[in-house]
C-alpha cells in the first residue's frame, strides 16, 4: 500500500463528503476505510485528531471565560450606574 497516496485518497473523499453536507456518509466512509490504513498512520491520524480536539476545547473555554468576564464587567457597570442614579435622585429636594 502506498501510504501517502492512500491517506490522501481517504482524506480527499472525506473532505468531498463533508463539503457535500453528507456527514453521516463521511462518518461511515471513515469507519470503513480507517482500519485499512497501516497502524502507524492510524496512530498519527488519531494523535493529530486528539491534538485538534484539545486545542478546540481550550479555545472554547477561553472564549467562554472572556464572555463571562465581559458579563461581570457589564453587571458591575450597571450596578455603578444604578448607585449613581439613586444618589442623584436622593439629592433632589
Amino acid at each position: 500500500m502506498d501510504t501517502p497516496t492512500e491517506l490522501q485518497r481517504v482524506m480527499t473523499r472525506y473532505t468531498e463528503l463533508l463539503e457535500k453536507g453528507s456527514e453521516a456518509e463521511a462518518r461511515a466512509f471513515v469507519l470503513e476505510e480507517f482500519p485499512k490504513l497501516p497502524q502507524d498512520v492510524r496512530e498519527q491520524v488519531l494523535g493529530e485528531m486528539l491534538t485538534m480536539a484539545i486545542e478546540d476545547k481550550v479555545e472554547e473555554r477561553e472564549a467562554t471565560k472572556a464572555l463571562h468576564e465581559e458579563g461581570i464587567a457589564a453587571f458591575k457597570a450597571l450596578d455603578e450606574m444604578e448607585k449613581k442614579a439613586k444618589e442623584k435622585s436622593q439629592e433632589r429636594p
